[in-house]
């Protein structure tokens, strides 16, 4: 096995890993010059790989005497026609000057050519945070994300978008059911089963990271509500899921971490549900 570092000095605002054929993979990394991204003047960058890590053709280097910022990974998903979306959180304060931090999502669409299409902000008064998303059936994009902009209290945050512009298709928040608004819910993972339906997993806690429990929730095509379940582990006081997966038989696998204590290191474990 190898890891390689992928650096280039630039402000580098996404990366795209592609396999071309068997044995070569792409990198694409999207560049922007200046202090605030400006979505009509993107720079993408490719980079051919073995499966050994070799480089096989460099890139040219872009320098930019402003900025000298780390690798930034995105979220993603890939449509059948190979268009993609990608979505990362946009932090700033509000009012500018101020000590009030805020967040947003910003998507970006680009089409198969890797040519931008568009890009649009998400969000209302406070936290909304992307942490993945994934396409629907009809081309369409789901992004699962966490919000406090409603009640002040942080919870699951899924909304759905078109891909031709980029308009809210629909948009729902929801509490958990173990610790209702007195409580938060962090979601880390989304799947799309058959019909559309979301299977979610990630988190929720009490206000004061107490404790943590890993939970489950499915949702309809249009984000209603169908189930949750809440893990209850009476010997580890943290838990959370990380991924889920769902196969045709509806068997639901959870991949998630737990500890005993807050500063103690995570175990990993595996769950297998049946939805009936």
């Amino acid at each position: 096995m190898w890891e390689k570092n992928i650096d280039i000095n630039a402000m580098q605002r996404f990366v795209r890993f592609q396999l071309l054929k068997e044995d070569v993979f792409k990198v694409t990394v999207r560049t922007i010059t200046g202090y605030s991204p400006n979505p009509l003047n993107p720079t993408l960058t490719d980079c051919w790989y073995d499966l050994q890590g070799n480089m096989l053709l460099e890139w040219s280097t872009p320098n930019y005497n402003k900025f000298n910022e780390g690798l930034y990974i995105y979220k993603m998903a890939t449509a059948p026609d190979s268009s993609f979306m990608a979505a990362n959180p946009y932090y700033y304060y509000n009012p500018p000057g101020s000590t009030n931090m805020t967040g947003d999502a910003i998507l970006h669409y680009f089409d198969k050519k890797n040519q931008l299409r568009w890009e649009r902000i998400y969000g209302k008064t406070g936290y909304d945070t992307p942490v993945s998303l994934e396409i629907t059936s009809e081309g369409n994009f789901s992004i699962l994300g966490y919000t406090n902009s409603y009640n002040n209290q942080t919870s699951l945050w899924l909304f759905q978008v078109d891909k031709t512009n980029g308009d809210v298709l629909w948009e729902q928040t929801y509490f958990n059911s173990k610790y209702g608004i007195n409580g938060k819910v962090y979601p880390t993972s989304i799947y799309m089963g058959n019909h559309d339906q979301h299977y979610i997993t990630g988190y929720v806690s009490d206000n004061d990271y107490g404790s943590s429990s890993a939970y489950i929730l499915k949702v309809d095509e249009r984000g209603h509500y169908i189930w949750d379940y809440t893990f209850e582990d009476s010997e580890m006081r943290y838990s959370q899921g990380e991924y889920i997966f769902v196969n045709t038989s509806r068997e639901i696998y959870v991949f998630g971490t737990r500890k005993f204590d807050r500063d103690a290191p995570r175990s990993i474990y595996l769950t297998k549900w049946k939805e009936f």
